[in-house]
């Protein structure tokens, strides 16, 4: 680790071109690149619908406020269940699929240092990263294959070519990082 002006003039003096020569611990170096395990991919995956989930409710108690100021006397009745877990589905496929097709990375798997990639390991394309996302939320129990499969993926992963690896680098050429 350096000091964030010796990183300054590193950055400056254009001798720094892999944010991962400052930022990823040496403990970490050896894992980088490796395929993620269960626990690490089970928690990204939470931390994603707990996303979708504080998503939902602020949306829910945006449209109330506004229905309360349209109409403050008529009462704002709760939708059913079922259009939330609509909401619900639609929101986490969209997220998903976006994240993983532009950068590899939900917040989730940037808070755990996950990347998804496919069998090349570049980012997904769209219509991969919309499969795959779609896959995940059809069959998530497919997830579990990572505990019995040699290789550390899951079903989707085997099926679609695709794996979840560990990368907490951030490249200076990553069209979401400035210069």
């Amino acid at each position: 680790m350096t000091s964030f002006e010796k990183f300054r003039q590193q950055l400056a003096a254009g001798e720094v071109r892999d944010l991962a020569q400052v930022t990823i611990p040496e403990k970490a170096k050896s894992k980088q690149g490796h395929r993620s395990g269960i626990v690490t991919r089970a928690i990204a995956v939470a931390i994603d619908i707990s996303v979708t989930i504080v998503v939902m409710l602020i949306n829910y108690g945006l449209l109330w406020l506004f229905l309360l100021l349209i109409a403050p006397i008529h009462l704002f009745e709760m939708p059913e269940a079922s259009w939330f877990f609509f909401a619900g589905f639609v929101l986490l496929w969209a997220y998903w699929t976006a994240a993983w097709a532009l950068s590899g990375r939900t917040l989730g798997n940037h808070l755990m240092g996950l990347q998804v990639v496919d069998y090349k390991g570049k980012r997904l394309s769209w219509p991969l990263s919309a499969l795959r996302s779609i896959f995940s939320m059809v069959f998530p129990i497919g997830l579990l294959w990572v505990v019995f499969s040699p290789t550390n993926r899951s079903i989707q992963d085997t099926i679609l070519r695709t794996s979840v690896v560990h990368n907490w680098s951030v490249t200076l050429n990553d069209p979401f990082v400035r210069e």
